[in-house]
């Protein structure tokens, strides 16, 4: 199961933990706040705590919007259904502005998606342009929080780039798969941008390995990709 508002469960209250603390590491950051979410690899999980955490501000109040960042192997418009979409790789190289593609209120949800929109054959020099940089300053007039969904840190140069506009990142790892020493290697990439390192997000934990809560770890396990609909 996973996030759904109507029911209390150990994956949703993992989720409301897991918001009240990023909201917390934000609290001295005024207007829009912006999280990049990533992993250290592929299949760790980071594209469905995207998915739930933009559920998750949603039903805290908050105007959210969620991009799809991993213009390489993006996932978020085949999760929706959703064929030939428009999306950030448009804007990007000019040929769509960001109000023509945001998919608002995505199948009831609450919250918006910009896609990624068609493959980019330069997508870490797109990311970093000029381009990116103004479409999020004026996204950032629109919403209360812009979720970043971002390719594997360690496989893609993209990432790297898309940490300056940010103000935190939330690193997402599998339990008993992510290797403890992709894990040094990021910190170590990471090290310019310690301070924006919200915590660490371990998924796939079964209920009866949750029982523990310390530091910045949150745990919580999950079925399908898809948050539900309130």
């Amino acid at each position: 199961m996973l996030f759904d508002t109507a029911h209390p469960s150990p994956v949703s209250e993992s989720f409301r933990a897991l918001r009240t603390a990023i909201l917390f590491r934000f609290r001295r950051v005024s207007g829009c706040r912006v999280l990049l979410t990533t992993s250290p690899n592929p299949e760790e999980g980071k594209t469905t705590v995207s998915l739930n955490l933009a559920a998750a501000f949603h039903q805290n109040h908050l105007k959210v919007l969620l991009i799809d960042a991993d213009l390489r192997k993006p996932k978020i418009h085949k999760i929706f259904d959703v064929e030939d979409a428009r999306g950030l790789s448009d804007v990007l190289e000019g040929t769509a502005r960001p109000r023509d593609v945001i998919a608002e209120n995505v199948d009831g949800l609450g919250f918006d998606v910009l896609f990624s929109g068609p493959h980019s054959d330069h997508p870490t020099e797109i990311l970093g342009s000029k381009q990116m940089s103004d479409m999020l300053t004026e996204l950032k007039s629109h919403y209360d929080i812009i979720i970043i969904d971002s390719p594997p840190y360690l496989a893609v140069a993209d990432v790297a780039v898309l940490n300056e506009y940010v103000d935190g990142i939330t690193v997402v790892t599998r339990y008993h798969k992510t290797d403890k020493r992709h894990l040094k290697d990021m910190k170590k990439r990471l090290s310019r941008e310690a301070e924006k390192i919200l915590g660490i997000v371990i998924n796939q934990v079964s209920v009866k390995e949750k029982d523990y809560y310390y530091q910045q770890y949150y745990y919580y396990g999950y079925g399908d990709a898809k948050p539900r609909k309130r």
